[in-house]
Formats: C-alpha cells, sequence, structure tokens
C-alpha cells in the first residue's frame, strides 16, 4: 500500500546534507516537522544553518509514499532539481549583492 521516501543523496550524492535535510523536511508527512510557510522554507533554503535549531527530520523509514506513486522517485528528483536551482539562484544573488 505504501513505498518508502528514497533519500535524495542516495540518487545524487552530490546534494549537500543540509540541502537533503530540507528536501526530507519539505517531504515530512506530519505537518509539524515541514516548515510552516513558504517563507520559512526560504529562510532555511538561505541560510541552512538556521534548521539546528529545529528537531531533526523523521527519519525516512517513517516516510511512506502511496503505492500509486511509483514514480515518487521522479517526483523527488524534479523537487531536488528545482531546490538545487532555486539554492543556486540564492548564491547568484548573494554574491551578486557583494
Amino acid at each position: 500500500m505504501h513505498d518508502f521516501a528514497v533519500r535524495p543523496r542516495s540518487i545524487r550524492p552530490e546534494i549537500p546534507p543540509a540541502l537533503e535535510e530540507l528536501v526530507l523536511r519539505a517531504l515530512a508527512r506530519d505537518a509539524a516537522d515541514r516548515p510552516a510557510s513558504a517563507t520559512q522554507f526560504g529562510e532555511w533554503l538561505a541560510h541552512p544553518e538556521g534548521m539546528r535549531n529545529v528537531p531533526p527530520p523523521p527519519s525516512p523509514d517513517l516516510i511512506r509514499w502511496p503505492s500509486w506513486s511509483r514514480t515518487a522517485a521522479w517526483v523527488i528528483v524534479v523537487l531536488c532539481v528545482v531546490v538545487l536551482f532555486a539554492w543556486g539562484m540564492t548564491m547568484l544573488a548573494k554574491a551578486h549583492h557583494r
């Protein structure tokens, strides 16, 4: 009925651990474990060290995908690409403002 979520770094090892943690938090099943808003997600993306004050994300073994989402790996890959793109744009913006 459910499949386990895949850690993004198991697909793309070059993803920074902090970014993987952010993705796992964004995908958390329990809303209390996810960022409270898009603003908070953006703050964590811009300043991953700010996530240290938040309890760790649930174990990926506890995150389950519905059985209909056999393509969940693609969803995660696309999400990672989008997050990596946003992270890269944030870094470019920071470099541009210096």
